[in-house]
Parts: C-alpha cells; structure tokens; sequence
C-alpha cells in the first residue's frame, strides 16, 4: 500500500489498528519502503550520558508510499540520548502518509484510494497535518502529532471492500538514519543490544483503532508493505485503547495475521516504526494524536 510523504526529525531513542482486510500503508506495490518523498535532516550530535553508538549518521527519510526522495529543509535532531542500557541511538526521520497520497516525491490523488480503488478525494483517508512530503512542526516540548481522518472502507467497483485501497493514515520514523529516500537502510536492533521500544501516546482514535507497525526489509514487497505490528500475530489491532506510555518487546510483534502464511518478523533488518490508523467498514475513524518519549528497551 502506499506509504507517503517524508518529513524529518532526527532523533533518539532512550534505552528501553477495526480493519480485517489486507492493505496495510506501509509501502507500495512498486517497491517502496516506506518511502513517500522526504525531508532532508541533519544526524544527531552526541549525547552526554553516553557515548555514540552505531546506528550511523545523518537523517533522511520518507513515509508510507511508493519510493521517496531526499527532500531539504528538515529540522535537526537534538542528538543522542543514552538509553536505559547506556546505548545512544540515533533515529531518522519522521513522515506522514495517507491512502490519498502517493508517487515520489508525494502527489495528491496517485495514492492507493485513487489508483487501485478509483475513489474521490472525500473517498479516501485525509491526513491533514503534517501534510505528506511537508515537514514536522513538533511541539516546543518535543511532542510530534498528526490529525485527520482514516476513510470508512466502502464497496469497490467489484462490489468487494475496497481494503487494499483504503488503507488510513498515519506516521512514523526510519530506525537507520543514515537511509535515504533511494535506498531504506535497515537496522539491526540485536547488534545494538536493543530489545523493543517503549513510547507515549496521547489522544490516540476512539477505541485505539491502530497498530504499531515494523515494517522490514527481510522480504521486499512483502514485510515492507504488509508489516508485522504490535500483537499482529492474532489480533487486527495493536493494545492502545488509550493514552499512556506503552512498552513493547520484539517478541510482542508478529504477523500481520490479515496475510496468510506470513513471515516471522525478522528484527536485525527493521526499516521504520509507524502509528497507524487503521480503516474499518463501520464508520470513518478522526485522530489527533502525539507521540513522544521514544526509547529503546535492551531489558
């Protein structure tokens, strides 16, 4: 499905969604990971509670569509954070993506919604901040947030549910940030002694309405587009019924039990993290929500 639209924000990580269709918003059917078009940042500058570690230098990245390129502009991170385990990890970019959205660099109405379930724009997800291909505006305590409307799923053409078009919404960052939009670099979370990741989340849809999606590069055009996510192995949506802090581990993500047989999620080549809002065919799903305090588990 389509991933789109890059924007940046450099930063690390501290030491340690209902639709039953397929379509996930984590790629696309043309190869892209996780890739919309992009902001260009600058890497992280070392922290002062432990030294650097190995995720590399320099942050660029895209968001769930078709490809992305290296965009410019991107706000610096704030450099690295020792984790809990005393590993400073430095995350890439952050994005944003929607159904409506597409191609490389990201173009309204060359999305999934549009081009495989030939619907109308008021047919399709709406992410209206930050806009796919535009960059982040964080909060002034650090906090990145996103509104919009994930698209009631309604009959195609065929007179199916049109799930692998309309997909929903959402936002996410690269793990690596030395990837570029032309080639997703992927991120050995094993090497760096990292064991999952914990987050807060505020406001988060009604009802949760999300996964917390990993999409991979173990299986191009597979585990990219149809990543395993947050208690994906036996359940359509990720734990997050309503704002907190969550803490996951690598052995909490699976599936995506919509895709039969899938792969095991292979956690030495992780691409992106992403807050996806999720589609269903009962009623169209608003968020507004923001997500802070990212740090890497090594317990």
């Amino acid at each position: 499905m389509n991933m789109r639209s890059i924007s940046l924000i450099s930063i690390l990580v501290v030491a340690a969604a209902t639709n039953l269709g397929c379509g996930s918003s984590t790629g696309s059917r043309d190869g892209g990971i996780s890739g919309n078009g992009g902001i260009a940042g600058s890497g992280g500058t070392a922290g002062s509670g432990g030294t650097t570690g190995s995720g590399g230098a320099g942050g660029t990245t895209g968001s769930g569509g078709v490809g992305g390129t290296t965009g410019s502009g991107g706000i610096p991170g704030d450099g690295s954070i020792p984790g809990d385990g005393g590993i400073p990890l430095v995350f890439g970019a952050w994005y944003s993506y929607d159904d409506w959205y597409g191609g490389s660099p990201p173009t309204a109405g060359v999305g999934d919604c549009p081009r495989i379930g030939l619907f109308t724009q008021d047919q399709c997800s709406q992410i209206t901040a930050p806009i796919p291909g535009q960059p982040f505006t964080p909060t002034a305590d650090g906090k990145v947030c996103t509104s919009g409307v994930a698209a009631k799923v309604i009959m195609d053409a065929t007179g199916a549910r049109a799930y692998s078009a309309i997909t929903g919404a959402g936002i996410g960052f690269y793990f690596n940030e030395a990837s570029t939009s032309g080639a997703m670099l992927p991120w050995d979370a094993t090497a760096h002694g990292v064991t999952g990741v914990g987050f807060t989340i505020e406001m988060p849809p009604v009802g949760g309405q999300m996964r917390v999606e990993f999409p991979t590069s173990a299986a191009p055009g597979v585990t990219d587009i149809y990543p395993a996510y947050w208690g994906g192995a036996g359940a359509n949506l990720s734990p997050i019924t309503k704002g907190g802090t969550y803490a996951l581990h690598w052995s909490d993500v699976g599936g995506p039990m919509y895709l039969i047989p899938y792969m095991a999620f292979d956690k030495t080549k992780i691409v992106s993290m992403q807050f996806h809002v999720v589609t269903n065919t009962v009623a169209a799903v608003p968020f507004d929500y923001c997500i802070s305090n990212i740090r890497a588990l090594t317990d």
